[in-house]
């Protein structure tokens, strides 16, 4: 028996207070009719679930829920048109790519009982009040314990971590160092002279207990049978520009690894950007906002009175003036897609991305509050659930201390300056790891050019010949869905080599390989599940585990 089945056999829908860290349960019990499922607060770990005539049916992939309850799988348009878009991947916590299995919510659980389904939010940000009056001091002790604790129990097993030379994956990879011990880490580099990321890994290598291996924009060629998976197998096609994850993760594979840590959603954990310089001045905080305005405008090189203009606009602005913007806001989304008019009318594209603007308004101006919905935005579990599938691909197990339930809650209650201070981001971070991350990453002013693009561009010049040809066979599966004329364009720039036209095409490619075998594909098993044999159906339980 499972962690989570001993979990829910002494508290029943309750264990998933008892249980800490990533997971996704799922337990049956025939001889109630009944089956029981939850996901960890932030999704770290999937799960779908159908119901049909026959039952319920969950499982970790939608493919393995019609392979549970023998039903066919069909492709749901709007998150095709999702997918062209790309801003509407978090479009809700809900949706996948067939129209009748749905994602369970993170911080959800659903009980299915003789024929009757009931899904409940057992955890929710809104939830977490204040903390505990304590001295700046006090303050950053008690991250770098909870903090230190996060990483460290997420080491076990085989692990590794993903060290981008940011602060966050860098603080992972300081606390992971232990006496005696070597913790491998992974790293995408540039050749290029004065690249600031590659600089930032090179320094916290030359750190005692650090065994990096990084690969370069020349290897990309070298593993292609990994960027052939993304390209021309992918298991979700939101994963297609995932090239960096995967040819890391297919590196800790290969060094016999089960498991890798990584910074993903530091910013939203540790930080309260971007809009408390407007918060502070509804709350007629004056003198707080200039200074916060003046900090950030040092830490990002914009000018402190741009900074604080933009904040009185958003607060004083007469709300006619936003109605005014959304139309061209929506054309700025739209710019450069591939979607067809009429499947993004018929997919309701604009009014969706405008609830899905909509959600970071709804905190008004209590920093608090605004914390609570950048940790609860879907956003979160869509980045998770990506990271999720192409570790899984390489047989590793994503894993991420920043969204730790403790850490998550502790940093909700404290006060907002401890994650912003003068215009620092992550200010508890900087302060609290002074000893663990050294001075000229924890206090590097703005943020690294990313390496991503440029490894997605490496990537596209490797399978130029192979792109080439499906945008030549007129990408028949995905016809349906794109404007002609657009991807006609799209086509000529990327052969004049554009690069975001080349990641257009990419993207476009993976979509049509998976249409193509999703529509091949048969997801009827040889014969109709008739439902689990026993008990409990199945437990993922990913770093669970009961506290004392």
């Amino acid at each position: 028996m499972t962690i989570a089945e001993r979990a829910y056999a002494r508290w029943g829908e309750e264990c998933v207070e008892h249980l800490d860290g990533d997971f996704a349960v799922v337990v049956s019990e025939p001889h109630r009719g009944r089956t029981f499922a939850a996901r960890d607060p932030f999704g770290s770990k999937p799960l779908f679930y159908r119901v049909s005539a026959g039952g319920i049916a969950v499982a970790s992939s939608p493919e393995a829920v019609a392979a549970q309850d023998g039903l066919p799988l069909t492709v749901s348009e709007r998150r095709i048109a999702d997918v062209l878009v790309g801003a509407l991947e978090c479009g809700d916590t809900t949706s996948t790519l067939f129209t009748d299995v749905l994602r369970l919510p993170p911080g959800h659980s659903l009980v299915f009982e003789r024929g009757r389904l009931g899904v409940r939010r057992w955890w929710s940000a809104d939830a977490i009040g204040p903390g505990a009056a304590r001295s700046d001091a006090e303050h950053e002790e008690e991250f770098r314990a909870l903090f230190r604790d996060a990483v460290r129990r997420r080491l076990n097993g085989k692990a590794a971590v993903l060290l981008s030379g940011g602060l966050d994956s860098s603080a992972i990879a300081g606390l992971a160092r232990r006496p005696g011990e070597i913790v491998t880490t992974f790293s995408a580099t540039s050749d290029a002279p004065g690249c600031e990321e590659t600089g930032a890994i090179r320094t916290m290598l030359s750190l005692p207990g650090l065994d990096g291996t990084c690969v370069t924009l020349r290897e990309v060629a070298k593993p292609k049978d990994v960027l052939r998976r993304l390209l021309f197998d992918p298991q979700d096609p939101f994963d297609a520009t995932m090239v960096i994850p995967a040819l890391l993760y297919d590196e800790a594979r290969r060094r016999g690894l089960d498991a890798v840590l990584d910074g993903v959603d530091g910013d939203a954990v540790a930080s309260i950007e971007p809009y408390i310089v407007t918060n502070l001045l509804a709350q007629r905080s004056y003198a707080a906002a200039w200074r916060e305005a003046r900090g950030l405008g040092r830490f990002y090189g914009g000018g402190t009175l741009r900074i604080a203009a933009e904040a009185a606009v958003r607060v004083w602005a007469p709300s006619g003036l936003w109605r005014w913007r959304r139309p061209l806001r929506i054309a700025n989304a739209l710019e450069g897609s591939l979607l067809s008019d009429d499947l993004a009318r018929a997919a309701e594209v604009g009014p969706r991305l405008e609830h899905l603007w909509a959600i970071r308004s709804r905190g008004g101006h209590d920093p608090r509050r605004r914390h609570a919905i950048e940790v609860g935005h879907p956003q979160i579990p869509a980045a998770l659930e990506r990271y999720h599938r192409v570790a899984a691909s390489a047989g590793i197990e994503a894993r991420h201390p920043f969204l730790d339930r403790r850490l998550v809650e502790w940093s909700l209650s404290i006060p907002w300056d401890l994650k912003l201070r003068d215009g620092w981001s992550k200010w508890i971070v900087r302060r609290a790891l002074r000893d663990v991350v050294p001075d000229a990453i924890r206090w590097r002013r703005g943020r690294f050019v990313r390496l991503g693009p440029q490894y997605l561009s490496a990537a596209v010049a490797v399978f130029r010949p192979e792109l080439d040809a499906e945008v030549a066979s007129g990408l028949s599966d995905l016809a349906p869905y794109v404007d002609r004329k657009r991807l006609a364009e799209a086509a000529v720039r990327f052969r004049a080599g554009d690069a975001e036209a080349g990641e257009r095409i990419w993207q476009a490619v993976a979509l049509n390989s998976w249409l193509r075998k999703a529509r091949a594909r048969r997801y009827d098993p040889p014969e109709r599940a008739n439902g689990p044999a026993a008990d409990h159906a199945f437990s993922t339980s990913g770093e669970a585990v009961i506290p004392h």
